[in-house]
């Protein structure tokens, strides 16, 4: 529900296979030169998708910007993740509230 408005990685997934079969069909001696520009195309579309992605994050138009927490914790999970695998996911919780009050932002 709150990623409404996010691009998606399923886009990106569809449209490089797209890529790649149009490469596939060119000649030899052309297909030696596009392969770098399919490359840096698919490189400059994922880039694309992962920057629109945090600016949306942590931009005052998402749904839960209003409610406080940091950074790395409103752009992904990551964070969260590390501190369930280390077993101190609970004194992080705490720490969080404890700086930011009842309500804390702690995923994407």
């Amino acid at each position: 529900m709150y990623r409404r408005y996010e691009p998606s990685w399923q886009y990106f997934a569809l449209s490089f296979p797209a890529a790649l079969w149009s490469w596939r069909r060119l000649p030899p001696v052309a297909a030696a030169a596009v392969d770098v520009s399919v490359v840096s195309a698919a490189s400059v579309a994922l880039a694309s998708m992962f920057a629109s992605m945090i600016a949306y994050r942590i931009s005052p138009w998402h749904p839960l910007a209003r409610y406080p927490g940091p950074i790395l914790h409103k752009i992904s999970k990551i964070r969260v993740a590390i501190s369930y695998l280390g077993g101190e996911d609970y004194k992080s919780r705490k720490a969080l509230h404890d700086q930011y009050g009842p309500v804390v932002r702690v995923g994407a």
